[in-house]
């Protein structure tokens, strides 16, 4: 299917989304019919849809008639049909002729073998296409600021950000939470004001990898995590049970952000508050202990003396766990 606006609204209003921006509910259309945000990303996230380009996904006017709104395949086919032609974003081979939708070469082994290189770097292999200079929030509720700048933080969902080891309603509640903070502005200005990157910038700079300790477990993850075999186990052996998180931005590539049982349960710290404050990690923030953990060590947590801590968590979070 296909995501988009134009004539039916991307960021359109709609009570079924789990997501504010500015007090209000935030949904995404597919094929024309309204769907609620997180089930967007999802279909995006697993390829089962596309963004409609330049903001429309409607008819176009193709020699004096009209094609049928914007159809995404599976095979990778993006465009329209005329009657019994279709016109993409390709050029024809030959004028007159109706080209042909064809698969996608498959993979060989050194494909794989390039692929699995690149990943024990801990590189993302697809560059942004845009101006990426300015990922802040909307700032008004102008329609074309707010779509402009909504477009990017969903780009640099797409591009920039991997999850891996999470069910689907775990995963997409970290989406949910992980864009409300990216898209509310005092949560911008809080990081800017400390001289932090904003999660934004780090998503655009480093690129993100958001995983479930359970991931850990398994040698089949090492590609996925860009991790070798070595560094998987003793982060395995290092990220305890009892934690609620764990972020990892000392080694090149990706900031690395690890979840556990617990922060689903949300005990001690309730889940919004738990990826709160890893995206305050993710800025590079080490620990920062108050003075009194230094007696009662075993009270608290690892931000206690990060300043404005409990603003940072009110303003990154949503008001509700999702």
């Amino acid at each position: 299917g296909c995501i988009g606006c134009g004539s039916s609204g991307i960021f359109g209003i709609d009570d079924n989304s789990t997501m504010y921006v500015n007090g209000q509910r935030v949904s995404m259309t597919l094929d024309g019919a309204r769907i609620s945000y997180s089930s967007g990303m999802s279909l995006l996230y697993i390829g089962a849809s596309a963004v409609c380009p330049n903001n429309d996904c409607g008819p176009r006017r193709y020699q004096g008639t009209w094609t049928s709104p914007l159809v995404a395949g599976a095979d990778g086919f993006l465009g329209y049909f005329v009657g019994s032609s279709q016109q993409t974003n390709r050029p024809r081979k030959s004028k007159g002729k109706k080209p042909t939708l064809k698969r996608a070469p498959k993979r060989t082994k050194a494909d794989d073998e390039k692929a699995n290189a690149l990943a024990a770097t801990g590189i993302f292999d697809n560059e942004l296409i845009g101006d990426f200079s300015n990922v802040d929030p909307p700032r008004s509720s102008e329609p074309r600021e707010v779509f402009v700048q909504f477009h990017k933080l969903l780009l640099l969902f797409v591009n920039r950000l991997k999850t891996v080891g999470f069910t689907q309603e775990e995963e997409l509640k970290v989406w949910n939470h992980l864009m409300s903070a990216m898209a509310s502005p005092a949560c911008t200005d809080l990081f800017r004001g400390a001289g932090l990157s904003t999660p934004a910038e780090v998503l655009r700079d480093r690129g993100m990898i958001v995983a479930h300790r359970r991931a850990l477990k398994y040698a089949d993850n090492n590609y996925r995590l860009g991790l070798s075999n070595d560094e998987r186990e003793y982060y395995l052996n290092k990220i305890r049970l009892s934690s609620q998180g764990a972020t990892i931005f000392e080694r090149p590539g990706p900031v690395m952000v690890f979840l556990t049982e617990s922060t689903f349960i949300g005990t001690p710290f309730p889940f919004r508050e738990a990826v709160a404050h890893e995206l305050i990690h993710t800025a590079e923030v080490g620990e920062n202990y108050s003075w009194y953990q230094h007696i009662f060590w075993f009270i608290g947590h690892d931000l206690t003396g990060f300043p404005d801590y409990d603003k940072f968590i009110e303003s990154c979070a949503p008001t509700e766990d999702m």
